[in-house]
């Protein structure tokens, strides 16, 4: 899908082709999406975020203090969900720079290309360190942000195509670190 949201797009169809590519994300992406697209209050996205409920397109699921919008009730942000949710913070802090991004399904948890160059975003629990560059080394000339668990698995994650390691938080708070 496009990755600049563009001033003539409608914000609301806008976030529903989200949820259609990646199936659950995090209420508080969805608002931080709207407000960095000029819909500066929360009573206004608010709204946008009801409205897609409203009509049927979406489903809101509470999870202890996160709540979440899902395309079908059946999904939950577990597992490779909640690997993609992480990833996707990611993406939010580069979207006004993407020129297209998709959920990859695959190895990769969303992939993306900023001026004409190929990036995945990949999320490496601990322990799947060699699994990971297993599949960075087959990838081609494409970049990687690496979302870890913890920064102690930096060291077991070198490679030049890494362009920078990250973690995030449950609530989204991205810190990102140099290689060594």
């Amino acid at each position: 899908m496009e990755g600049i949201l563009h001033e003539s797009q409608n914000l609301s169809e806008y976030c529903w082709q989200l949820l259609l590519e990646y199936s659950v994300l995090d209420t508080a992406q969805i608002f931080s999406l709207l407000k960095q697209n000029g819909v500066k209050s929360k009573r206004e996205r608010e709204r946008i975020a009801r409205s897609l409920r409203h009509r049927g397109l979406t489903r809101r699921l509470t999870i202890g203090d996160r709540t979440y919008y899902t395309k079908n009730p059946q999904i939950k942000p577990t597992g490779k969900y909640m690997a993609q949710i992480r990833c996707f913070w990611i993406l939010l802090q580069y979207i006004g720079r993407v020129d297209s991004h998709h959920a990859a399904g695959t190895f990769s948890r969303i992939t993306m290309e900023i001026d004409g160059r190929d990036y995945d975003i990949v999320y490496v629990p601990e322990g799947a360190e060699r699994l990971c560059l297993s599949h960075i080394r087959r990838g081609g000339d494409t970049r990687y942000f690496v979302v870890l668990e913890d920064v102690s698995q930096i060291p077991l994650l070198q490679s030049e195509k890494i362009h920078t390691y990250a973690t995030v938080s449950e609530q989204g708070e991205v810190e990102y670190y140099a290689g060594q």
